[in-house]
């Protein structure tokens, strides 16, 4: 009860009050000591003067009973200030305590976010990862299914393209005096026709046996360059057959004859071949046959190079 009393001296000008009460009877209790300190020294001199003009004694006790109960209640006071400055301390305490919570779950909030941030920012890695793999995926199928569709165009027109090659060659009037040709005869293996067909076969080259194989390599394949222009020839239909004679052939000399029967030399027949498939991809091959006696008897037989084809001309 008395402690709710007192809690209305929390106020400032109550509070002042009360300093201005405890100044008073401190003045007063100095006035009254000082008098009766100045009273019991001049007793005898001016004790009638004391009696009519001094201050009675129970004045007196009633200013020390006053002065006891002040320094009472101004000690309660300064206790009850106390104490109520401890709650203001506690309660700093506690919004200080306060404030460290919120700082450490603002501090979780950010590192949870930064979390959050790190997990989306991976997730986001992974799945531009996975878009990157599955773009991949998908560029590696259209080029495989690309490549296959090709490869089955290819693999078609290869199956249905003319396929033109030399099925047999003959050697026919060697002898002095007449015209030696070595006659070529092609046929078309193919399911489809050869079109736009050019050939020709060259009078025959007598190379000398000694002739190192570098060198006769670079006589067939100059002469095979050098050749004069293709001349026209028929369409070769699936399983058809062409015959190619060897052009502006000259009758063989006796001494071109005997060079070639005692084996310093050999003849060399060389020609080429070029045509259109339906595809109209343009195809070719050369021909290079020699003449070698085997015995007593003159022999055809294909040369170690200038025989070459391919599916068409780059």
């Amino acid at each position: 009860m008395l402690q709710r009393k007192l809690k209305v001296l929390r106020t400032p000008s109550q509070f002042i009050l009360i300093l201005l009460l405890k100044f008073l009877c401190r003045n007063m209790l100095s006035r009254i000591m000082w008098q009766r300190i100045f009273w019991r020294s001049h007793r005898e001199d001016t004790q009638d003067e004391t009696h009519s003009s001094g201050t009675p004694h129970w004045v007196i006790a009633a200013f020390t009973l006053a002065l006891v109960v002040c320094a009472v209640f101004q000690t309660r006071i300064m206790y009850l200030q106390i104490d109520i400055m401890a709650t203001d301390s506690r309660r700093s305490e506690q919004l200080i305590k306060a404030s460290q919570d919120n700082a450490n779950a603002a501090q979780k909030f950010a590192e949870s976010a930064e979390k959050i941030e790190a997990g989306i920012r991976h997730a986001s890695e992974t799945l531009t990862r996975q878009a990157e793999l599955l773009d991949r995926a998908r560029i590696s199928s259209e080029r495989t299914f690309h490549e296959s569709l090709e490869e089955t165009r290819e693999n078609y027109r290869l199956e249905h393209r003319a396929w033109v090659a030399i099925d047999d060659y003959t050697l026919t009037n060697f002898n002095v005096g007449q015209n030696a040709e070595a006659i070529m005869t092609f046929s078309n293996s193919g399911k489809t026709p050869a079109i736009n067909v050019k050939g020709t076969l060259l009078p025959p080259k007598p190379v000398k046996q000694s002739t190192s194989q570098s060198e006769i390599d670079a006589i067939i394949s100059n002469t095979q360059k050098s050749a004069p222009p293709l001349s026209p020839l028929p369409t070769i239909g699936p399983m058809g057959h062409l015959t190619l004679h060897p052009r502006d052939s000259q009758p063989l000399s006796e001494a071109n004859y005997e060079m070639v029967r005692s084996g310093s030399y050999d003849l060399y027949f060389m020609g080429r071949i070029e045509y259109d498939d339906v595809s109209m991809r343009h195809q070719w091959m050369t021909i290079c046959f020699k003449i070698q006696y085997a015995g007593n008897k003159p022999d055809l037989r294909y040369c170690s190079a200038g025989n070459e084809t391919s599916y068409k001309v780059e």
